[in-house]
């Protein structure tokens, strides 16, 4: 039996945000009386993060293909979603955000290999992204 060889990366790119918004507009639990109500919310929470990004200096380049890893650092774990599946779900604007600043080309299988690794850390309210680019 023959194993893939690992996946050479050459670029990587790690941020530290201040902050993390707050989960519970926009996560697997929050239920919605109209879509209008979860469009602004996700509209909210995009713009959160965006204005978190605006804080840290950017990647000049655009990750082609990449694998993507957050860690959620917060002082109460109930800041975030318990579950793994709402915390994905929680992650969807983030991921949104870092293709409209043009740091990933695209959230697609074909440009994001895997599912973003997720992670969650007690400690100050903050948020690490690491892109890594991926050459083979």
């Amino acid at each position: 039996m023959t194993t893939k060889p690992p996946p050479i990366t050459e670029k990587v790119w790690r941020c530290t945000l201040p902050a993390i918004p707050d989960w519970r507009v926009y996560s697997g639990n929050t239920r919605y009386a109209h879509p209008m109500q979860e469009h602004r919310a996700v509209k909210a929470i995009k713009q959160a993060w965006g204005e978190l990004l605006g804080l840290v200096s950017l990647p000049e380049v655009t990750f082609e293909r990449f694998t993507l890893k957050y860690t959620f650092r917060c002082p109460n774990l109930r800041q975030v979603p318990r579950d793994w599946d709402n915390l994905m779900r929680a992650t969807k604007p983030l991921t949104d955000v870092l293709q409209e600043y043009g740091i990933i080309r695209s959230d697609s299988r074909a440009h994001m290999l895997r599912p973003p690794e997720l992670g969650v850390e007690k400690g100050g309210p903050e948020t690490f992204i690491e892109i890594a680019e991926i050459l083979r």
